[in-house]
């Protein structure tokens, strides 16, 4: 670097790559030769700390092969400044780490220390989270000029407060965030002046580094039949933090995660709650509306759907949501169109959203009946009651379920039950006491009025004998069950008022949380890093 600071001026580059990965395993000795480098765990404080911090848990493993975690934290709701209003600041992301905090060393690690108040808000941000056995603080650089109490544990290059002339700033570059790596003399950022809401960690706007967000390798989302476990836990883990946007006190219920993305609603079959939900979801996420209705549309002019839609297209769209009463368009439209596509139900294929919001409700359930708020739907047994046959609805949950460990039962009807899915492992009967016995969740679906000209059972009168789920058939279930419904509800035909309207009931819950669950589909799909990058 220059001598003194004569020479200091912006632009000056203290240090290139090479003397920074020194640096890096300069700083990776000195903690080895410190601590029991099995106790560590690395938490980066966002924006370039977290990638710092990752760089030097992969130099200590160099050296003795032992890969301490890494987290991120990030300080935007801990920064002293937010309480007044002032200063110049940004949200890079949400905190994020997998592993259990308390009784464990952590190497907080930021690039440049300075005043120390970032270090102060990180410490606060993490002890949110649990209770370290102790906290030491690592920077590749400290600046000096403190204005709290705080000094590193841990630091690569301190220069003399005077040396570095107090209108210019210290940089720190890396490849991750960057592009490249160096150390560089900048203007000092002025500040400015700006609002921040101060609300809960739990509403943070996910991060780029959020795990579902490298598990999704989708376009478009058609069907449950086709994810994996993995990638159905992802999307229903994002569900509870866009569940806490929907709560914000500040009524502020929104987060600029599709800020000028288009979101086109194209329904062909009436909807109420799925059009409703799909529409306030894609507004939460701040996203542009176009709804687009079979009945108003240039099809009955003889237009082909794909015409249509590559019309749209041209307006420059992002997200097609679309519902149709014939199986297997979303899957035509999405074979032939960059659009990314979702499918709000089409024929008797799937209704993949109402199936994930709800296996959602029901592992909420479950995990609160079993007092474990970590575990899934393995062993829960869900009894499905109902036209299984012309159910979407069926075929998305039973996709869902199947591989998500729940024990199936299928009840109806013997002209409404698809005998094929005992294939598959699910229980099927005709008699609905004994589909209720051992039920943890009863999901009671819609008798379809319009496929009764087909005679398939002989009158709504019997079927609300035999099938209906009311104040006497709901004996024959455990007291901890909960009854479901994908809605509309013929009530008092395949559920009963009462039932309806019951502490048993979950159906407004499943609304609420449908408009979470397609804020986190649309999400994944816009701005999983599949869909930006390909890979």
């Amino acid at each position: 670097m220059a001598s003194d600071s004569t020479d200091i001026k912006a632009g000056t580059i203290l240090f290139n790559e090479q003397i920074m990965k020194d640096l890096i395993h300069h700083l990776a000795q000195q903690i080895i030769n410190d601590n029991d480098v099995q106790e560590l765990a690395f938490i980066g404080i966002l924006r370039r700390g977290y990638p710092l911090a990752k760089r030097i848990a992969e130099e200590i493993f160099k050296i003795c092969k032992i890969l301490p975690p890494v987290g991120a934290v990030s300080t935007t709701l801990f920064r002293d400044d937010l309480r007044i209003g002032r200063g110049f600041v940004q949200s890079h992301g949400t905190t994020h780490f997998s592993f259990d905090i308390n009784q464990r060393t952590i190497i907080l690690v930021d690039d440049v220390l300075a005043a120390g108040r970032t270090i102060r808000a990180a410490m606060d941000e993490i002890m949110y989270y649990g209770r370290p056995k102790k906290v030491l603080l690592a920077c590749l650089i400290d600046r000096g000029g403190r204005e709290i109490p705080i000094q590193p544990s841990y630091c690569a290059w301190k220069p003399t407060l005077e040396s570095i002339p107090q209108n210019l700033w210290i940089s720190v570059l890396l490849k991750e965030t960057d592009g490249k790596d160096m150390v560089i003399i900048e203007e000092q950022k002025s500040k400015v002046e700006t609002t921040l809401q101060d609300v809960p960690a739990k509403e943070q706007v996910f991060s780029a580094d959020h795990p579902a967000l490298k598990i999704w390798k989708h376009k478009d989302l058609l069907g449950l039949q086709f994810l994996s476990k993995e990638e159905l836990v992802s999307i229903l883990d994002m569900v509870p933090s866009f569940l806490e946007v929907m709560a914000r006190s500040t009524g502020i219920k929104k987060v600029p995660l599709l800020q000028g993305r288009v979101v086109v609603h194209w329904f062909h079959e009436p909807s109420t709650r799925t059009f409703a939900s799909f529409d306030l979801a894609a507004k939460r996420l701040s996203a542009d509306t176009l709804s687009i209705s079979a009945s108003s549309s240039s099809e009955k002019k003889g237009e082909t759907l794909h015409d249509t839609l590559y019309n749209i297209e041209a307006m420059k769209t992002d997200i097609l949501v679309v519902r149709h009463r014939c199986s297997g368009v979303p899957k035509l439209l999405a074979d032939s169109h960059p659009s990314h596509v979702i499918n709000a139900g089409d024929g008797q294929h799937e209704h993949p959203t109402q199936g994930l919001l709800d296996v959602f409700t029901m592992r909420q359930f479950y995990r609160d009946y079993k007092k474990d708020m970590e575990i899934g739907l393995e062993g829960a047994k869900v009894s499905i009651i109902g036209d299984i046959t012309h159910s979407r609805v069926a075929r998305s949950n039973i996709w869902a379920l199947l591989k998500l460990g729940a024990q199936i039962t299928l009840c109806g009807p013997q002209t409404l039950l698809p005998k094929s899915f005992e294939k598959l492992g699910v229980r099927v009967t005709t008699h609905l006491k004994e589909a209720l016995l051992d039920a943890d969740i009863i999901y009671s679906l819609r008798i379809q009025m319009e496929r009764q000209t087909k005679g398939l059972f002989p009158s709504i009168r019997e079927y609300v004998r035999l099938y209906r789920i009311d104040r006497d058939t709901i004996r024959y279930a455990p007291e901890h069950a909960i009854v479901m419904h994908p809605g509309p509800i013929n009530r008092d035909i395949e559920l009963a008022t009462e039932i309806a309207d019951s502490p048993r009931s979950r159906i407004l819950q499943q609304v609420s949380h449908g408009v979470a669950v397609r804020m986190a589909v649309m999400h994944l799909l816009a701005n999983s890093q599949y869909n930006q990058t390909g890979v």
